[in-house]
């Protein structure tokens, strides 16, 4: 049972390596499925053992086998949140496969933001048709009046202070609230803002360079297990 666990949160690390060659090749235009993965300043192929998650970080010890500058810490850290955050959903969730479904497309589109600090619309239509897969198999409600609710409040926001939320964001917050109910929603707006916040409020004191702009996609897909966790242990929060 011990290896079986372990096998699990194993391929979950692997799952979380392909969906971050996927979000970044998107947006960089190249194809996820026949490249080669290469190094980020030496540009040399890097050998398939070295891609494995975990055992191939340790044995170059953080380091790019041919030029030797160190890996960045952004792999490793995405592939160890994803595997963590889907092993919450699928422990604390009435629909563990539909949620981890969701948050894989979070996390892709997390990673497109964070690189280009923009994400396909392809992605957001492949979440609209998991939505509406599941809506009809496991016959989970779907909200239609939500969405026109906060379209209408985010294009208020934007008139009022213009660029202040991204296209993405607003489209792929108002698609989750067509099977998330309000509640559940303003929670997660609410962690992922502060998220955000506390974000900037660290690197400002850390660097003590102002941060004017970040990526608001990684905070949308954090907060998702967070909630998740918060509702599991007190229910009747809401």
């Amino acid at each position: 049972m011990l290896l079986l666990k372990g096998l699990i949160a194993y391929f979950l690390l692997i799952l979380a390596s392909f969906f971050m060659v996927i979000g970044e090749r998107l947006v960089t235009q190249r194809s996820f499925l026949w490249g080669r993965s290469i190094c980020d300043y030496c540009h040399h192929p890097i050998h398939p053992l070295y891609l494995m998650p975990l055992i191939g970080p340790l044995l170059t010890k953080f380091h790019c086998s041919h030029c030797r500058h160190p890996i960045a810490k952004k792999y490793l850290f995405g592939e160890l949140v994803y595997a963590l955050s889907v092993i919450v959903l699928l422990l604390t969730t009435n629909h563990p496969i539909f949620n981890s479904a969701i948050f894989s497309m979070l996390f892709i589109m997390s990673v497109s933001d964070y690189h280009k600090q923009w994400v396909p619309d392809r992605l957001q239509l492949i979440l609209l048709a998991i939505i509406m897969i599941n809506h009809a198999l496991l016959a989970i409600p779907i909200y239609w009046f939500q969405p026109i609710v906060l379209l209408l409040l985010f294009l208020l926001i934007n008139k009022i202070w213009p660029q202040s939320i991204g296209g993405a964001d607003i489209k792929t917050i108002s698609l989750l609230s067509l099977t998330y109910p309000a509640h559940f929603g303003l929670m997660w707006l609410q962690i992922a803002t502060s998220l955000a916040l506390l974000y900037i409020l660290c690197h400002n004191y850390v660097t003590h360079r102002s941060l004017e702009g970040i990526p608001f996609f990684p905070f949308i897909t954090l907060s998702f297990p967070i909630i998740s966790l918060v509702y599991y242990f007190n229910p009747n929060l809401f």
